[in-house]
């Protein structure tokens, strides 16, 4: 019955976009798959990184969104954050990305 109260449809409408709000500076350079997946640049913080993941499973959590490819999104989102939270990961992926996605690493 929130549904009433609020427009959720409509305040989710902003983040039409694959992932959430890319910035122009994401889109217009050769930024590795998980770093679009997330919305970030690649030289983005822990915390930027952090705030991107939280923003998006929001939106993207199989029991809140409608959306039939949610399970699959929200996967790809906790995959990405998984490897870019962890300064390791993040570092291998960095410098191996193909091999990395293919499950080599």
């Amino acid at each position: 019955m929130i549904y009433k109260y609020f427009d959720l449809k409509a305040e989710f409408r902003k983040y039409e976009k694959p992932y959430g709000h890319e910035r122009e500076k994401v889109e217009n350079e050769d930024v590795p798959y998980y770093y679009k997946v997330l919305g970030v640049s690649k030289d983005a913080t822990q915390e930027e990184i952090k705030r991107a993941y939280y923003r998006l499973v929001r939106i993207y959590h199989p029991d809140v969104s409608a959306d039939p490819e949610a399970r699959r999104k929200f996967e790809e989102i906790r995959k990405a954050y998984e490897v870019l939270s962890d300064p390791e990961k993040r570092a291998k992926y960095d410098k191996f990305e193909y091999a990395y996605r293919s499950g080599r690493y």
